[in-house]
């Protein structure tokens, strides 16, 4: 079984939970736990990239027809 750290109520530390796994590997986690997703870098390398891309798509556009 692999530790995992569950979320506290905000008041208290965080409570350490273990995570089940059957017999073919697979990870057993109630439906609250599986909806619940991992924020990493890829997600503010994504913002970042997107919101430079929108901001030099406008100034193209307003050089075209502004200027």
């Amino acid at each position: 079984m692999l530790p995992r750290a569950a979320p506290g109520d905000g008041d208290n530390e965080p409570e350490v939970r273990m995570v089940q796994i059957t017999r073919e590997g697979r990870v057993v986690e109630s439906a609250r736990e599986a909806r619940q997703g991992e924020r990493g870098p890829s997600v503010l390398v994504m913002l970042t990239v997107s919101t430079v891309v929108l901001a030099v798509i406008f100034a193209v556009l307003w050089y075209l027809f502004v200027t």
